[in-house]
């Protein structure tokens, strides 16, 4: 194909804000769509050059992938070569653990999978994985193993069918895009078959300028500039991506393949000098640009400063130029003595193929390079213990109280619970239930630990709340178990997860993923109450009320900061709470406190009675407080029972309730 130097201008306008998006410069909030920018130009230029080779009978399935490995595989395992000790110097085991996954996915061209897997690419946790980015270029190897035998089997078939089944196979995914991105966001943000239209509008705009000669036209040229430039500016983290906005960028960009030819204004503008030279250097820039954020945030607790953030794009444009003129360029050229034959190429990006994987497959193995970031850090292999421990806490099912036959948790009230709950009522009298969600399963073994009473009965499963109550939860089975037992139970102690009775800005249901959005430097928005949830906790505790007095426990400030967070670098340093986020807490405990009250139930304060201060409240060096961003750890549960004193509340502030309801029996 003909060289343009406004594509490599327009490179430039796609892998610049990519850059300072991933640098957290707030007025590039859509600058992720340069990657659809490259999808479209890799198909423009992948099914020109297969066609033209096509067309002269010079077709070769190696050839293609020999100029596809020239053109990818050096500079990218360079770039994770050197990130390698990087990795060793800045992270715990646990992070390592991810990044070594991370390199077998990168090395094996799926680490798209991996992150649809594992990784929100908006969330703030997003930014400490070094190499999230190559998700998109996982997608581009997916496509040229793919594409280059399906085009070469159309091609027999005849060119025009070639373009209809082309296009047919672009709307399909675009449809499956717009059906999925609702569903299935992640995987609609990840997976090929989902951002395959975007190459193929590459490959149809190829498709029309080999038609016949074509001539540039301004007006639909600089509104496809116009198009890429808008969803820089704005789209943000909250749009819809990729679905039908990804058009935008995606047309723009097709536009300015088609239309922008030499001598109309836009080429002049693309093919201005600097943005040609950013545009050559445009791949090492993108491969270097998030190791070098990543890394630089990985042992930080403050946010990196503008000026910080600037200087790293910077650097990423100046390693790239170094990258670009030493490793692009000497593997690129085909006429080189000893890298340009063949044997020699695929000798050295297999070995160090091999090599990455055999480092990757170590760090799986050791559970993130233990023992050597043990001897190059002892107090990281520390904290990862630390972090490991809490986590794991979280899913303990261990008996809390294996020395008090009547306290007990189960999931579900079935035949087990109720047997034990007759037997303990008969030698203790009536007992006190513990009933919720995963929280409740918290505040149950911390109650089982302090044993304020003999008889404690917990229903708790994840998941359950009353707004969400499915086949597997009880919340039926407790009204029909009191309202036939009614010596059984003393006192039902409720506790449910705060975020599920938020709603998020967009006014979809509360969740995590709300919370984790927000950078650890940014300002938590004042979510609105979801009226639904609210009003189907409080009807059902009502009616379970009318039965066994009720304490409503509210919910608790939920941090929503991993463990990582918690203990990166120096454990000492105090931690951020997002600016915004205690105010939330409270404005939902007021307001549950109101609803709670004008239903006759008898309403508790979480953060009231512990009283949270989050100077010290998260951990020590030796302490992890939080399994993840909202559940305490076994030793949380430890340090912050010593403040609960619930049971003895509970029974104090339901007394003359339960003693109506004895005199009325």
């Amino acid at each position: 194909m003909k060289y343009r130097s406004e594509i490599d201008g327009l490179r430039a306008f796609a892998v610049l804000p990519v850059i300072l998006f991933h640098a957290g410069f707030g007025l590039f909030g859509g600058g992720y769509v340069g990657v659809d920018v490259f999808f479209v130009i890799s198909g423009f230029l992948i099914t020109g050059i297969l066609a033209d080779d096509l067309d002269r009978g010079t077709y070769a399935i190696l050839d293609f992938y020999e100029r596809r490995a020239r053109r990818i595989l050096p500079a990218l395992f360079f770039v994770i070569a050197v990130s390698i000790p990087v990795a060793f110097a800045v992270m715990m085991p646990r992070q390592a653990l991810d990044f070594a996954q991370s390199i077998i996915a990168t090395v094996t061209f799926t680490s798209n999978i991996l992150f649809w897997v594992e990784a929100d690419y908006f969330a703030p946790t997003a930014e400490l994985k070094p190499l999230l980015h190559t998700w998109s270029l996982a997608v581009e190897e997916q496509y040229y193993i793919v594409f280059p035998l399906l085009l070469a089997l159309l091609w027999r078939i005849g060119r025009g069918a070639t373009v209809w089944v082309i296009g047919a196979v672009a709307v399909a995914s675009l449809i499956a895009c717009q059906w999925a991105v609702t569903r299935h966001p992640e995987a609609a943000f990840y997976l090929l078959p989902f951002r395959a239209w975007e190459l193929f509008v590459g490959s149809l705009c190829a498709f029309y300028m080999r038609a016949g000669p074509r001539t540039g036209h301004d007006a639909p040229a600089l509104a496809g500039l116009a198009l890429i430039l808008g969803s820089i500016f704005v789209f943000d983290d909250h749009t819809p991506f990729p679905s039908v906005y990804a058009l935008a960028p995606v047309l723009g960009t097709a536009l300015i393949l088609v239309f922008a030819q030499s001598g109309t204004l836009t080429a002049r503008v693309l093919s201005f000098r600097p943005f040609v030279w950013v545009g050559l250097i445009s791949y090492s820039a993108y491969l270097w640009h998030q190791p070098l954020f990543a890394f630089a945030r990985i042992p930080m607790i403050s946010a990196p400063s503008p000026a910080l953030m600037l200087g790293l794009s910077a650097a990423s444009l100046g390693l790239a130029y170094l990258s670009w003129r030493f490793v692009e360029g000497p593997f690129r050229n085909r006429s080189a003595p000893v890298l340009g034959r063949r044997g020699v190429l695929f000798s050295v990006v297999g070995v160090a193929a091999l090599a990455l994987l055999a480092v990757g497959g170590y760090g799986q193995v050791s559970r993130g390079y233990k023992a050597l970031l043990g001897h190059l850090h002892p107090a990281y292999l520390t904290s990862g213990a630390t972090v490991e421990r809490a986590i794991a806490s979280h899913a303990n099912t261990s008996d809390p109280a294996p020395d008090a036959p009547c306290i007990r948790g189960f999931k579900r009230l079935n035949d087990a619970a109720r047997t034990m709950a007759q037997d303990c009522a008969k030698a203790h009298g009536p007992g006190v239930m513990v009933l919720g969600d995963s929280h409740s399963i918290d505040l149950f073994r911390l109650l089982a630990r302090r044993q304020h009473v003999p008889f404690i009965l917990g229903i708790n499963s994840a998941g359950c709340r009353p707004a969400a109550a499915g086949n597997s939860c009880s919340y039926q089975d407790v009204v029909d178990l009191v309202a036939g037992n009614p010596d059984l139970i003393r006192v039902v102690i409720f506790e449910q997860a705060g975020f599920y009775l938020l709603r998020d800005m967009a006014g979809d249901p509360g969740s995590r993923e709300m919370f984790q959005r927000v950078s650890v430097y940014d300002t938590v928005p004042d979510f609105p109450f979801d009226a639904g949830a609210i009003d189907a906790m409080i009807g059902y505790l009502a009616e379970l009320n009318a039965q066994v007095p009720v304490v409503v426990f509210g919910p608790r400030i939920e941090p929503h900061l991993p463990p990582e967070t918690i203990m990166r670098g120096d454990c000492g340093q105090p931690i951020p709470i997002r600016d915004g986020l205690i105010g939330v807490f409270e404005r939902l405990d007021t307001e549950l406190a109101r609803r709670a009250t004008a239903a006759g139930l008898v309403y508790v304060s979480q953060n009231e009675m512990i009283g949270f201060d989050f100077s010290r409240d998260f951990g020590d060096c030796d302490r992890l407080f939080w399994s993840d961003g909202d559940h305490f750890s076994d030793e949380g549960e430890a340090y912050f029972g010593d403040r609960v004193t619930l049971i003895p509340e509970a029974l104090a502030l339901t007394a003359d309730a339960w003693s109506r309801r004895s005199d009325h029996r």
